[in-house]
C-alpha cells in the first residue's frame, strides 16, 4: 500500500472570541499554525482503487446534503444559537456563555450579533464591505470576507466550495477517531475532511469539527462546530437554523458614517 505523507496546521494560542464566532464564521486574525505531519494512504479502504476525484467528492457531498436543486433554491439562511468557550485547562481558565444569532443572504451577505454582559456585538459583511459594531462604536474590518466560514453565511456554500476554497486537490484517506476521511488539500494552510462513508464534510483543518448534522427542509446543515483551542475548546451550537424568510436589506448596511 502506498503511503504519503502531508502536513496539515491547526490554530494555537489566544485568540479575541469575536474573532471565532459563527458555525462558522473565524475572523482569522492573529493565529499561529503549528505544522505536523499526517501518515495517509493513497488506496482506498476497498483495496488499490484509486481515489475519488475532487468532482466526485465534492457532488456526493452536495448529493447527501440533499441536492443540487434543493441547495440552490435557499435564499436566505436564520439562525440563533449559543457560543460557549471552555479553557478550563488553562493556569487562567475562561469560560463563557453567550447567545448568537445569524442572518444570510445570497449572494454573501451576512450579520452575527453576539449579546455580550456589556451589549450586542455584530460582525457582517454586506458584499462591498465588512464591519465591527459594539458598544464602544463601529469599525470597518474587510478581512471578514475571507473568513474560513464564510461558505456557511452564503446558503449555497456548498455548490461554491471550489471558490471559497481555491486550489481544491484530493491528497489521500487518513482515519481519524475511528471514521475514515478523505483529505482535500487547499491553497490555504489547512485542509478538508470528507466522510468516507456518509459523504459529509467533518472538518476544516484539522481543528475545525462540524458535528450534529439535521435537515432544515430539503437540506442537511451542520448544527455544531468545535474549534479546538489552548486549553479547551469553543464550541457554537445552534438550537434553530430557517431558510427563505424575509430578511430587509438595512439588516445588512454597514453601521459606518
Amino acid at each position: 500500500m502506498i503511503g504519503c505523507r502531508r502536513d496539515d496546521s491547526r490554530l494555537r494560542g489566544t485568540l479575541p472570541l469575536t474573532l471565532f464566532i459563527l458555525l462558522f464564521l473565524n475572523l482569522g486574525a492573529s493565529a499561529i499554525a503549528a505544522d505536523y505531519s499526517l501518515a495517509c494512504s493513497r488506496a482506498t479502504l476497498a483495496g488499490d482503487q484509486p481515489l475519488p476525484t475532487l468532482d466526485d467528492i465534492l457532488e456526493r457531498y452536495i448529493e447527501v446534503l440533499g441536492g443540487r436543486e434543493a441547495i440552490e433554491d435557499l435564499t436566505t439562511r436564520f439562525a440563533v444559537g449559543q457560543v460557549i468557550t471552555d479553557l478550563s485547562s488553562r493556569s487562567e481558565p475562561i469560560y463563557e456563555e453567550q447567545q448568537l444569532e445569524l442572518f444570510c443572504r445570497r449572494p454573501n451577505h451576512f450579520v452575527i450579533v453576539r449579546h455580550t454582559t456589556s451589549g450586542p456585538v455584530s460582525d457582517g459583511w454586506n458584499g462591498d464591505m465588512g464591519w465591527r459594531q459594539g458598544p464602544s462604536g463601529s469599525k470597518r474590518v474587510d478581512s471578514i470576507k475571507r473568513s474560513r466560514f464564510a461558505w456557511f453565511a452564503n446558503p449555497r456554500g456548498p455548490l461554491l466550495m471550489k471558490e471559497y476554497f481555491p486550489g481544491m486537490s484530493v491528497s489521500c484517506t487518513w482515519t481519524l477517531e475511528g471514521r475514515n476521511l478523505y483529505v482535500v488539500d487547499t491553497a490555504y494552510d489547512f485542509s478538508l475532511y470528507f466522510d468516507v462513508e456518509t459523504g459529509l464534510l467533518m472538518r476544516l483543518g484539522f481543528n475545525r469539527k462540524l458535528q450534529d448534522y439535521r435537515r432544515v427542509g430539503e437540506v442537511l446543515v451542520p448544527h455544531k462546530l468545535i474549534l479546538s483551542r489552548k486549553g479547551g475548546a469553543t464550541s457554537y451550537s445552534y438550537r434553530e437554523i430557517r431558510h427563505n424568510i424575509p430578511l430587509p436589506d438595512s439588516r445588512f448596511t454597514a453601521p459606518l458614517p
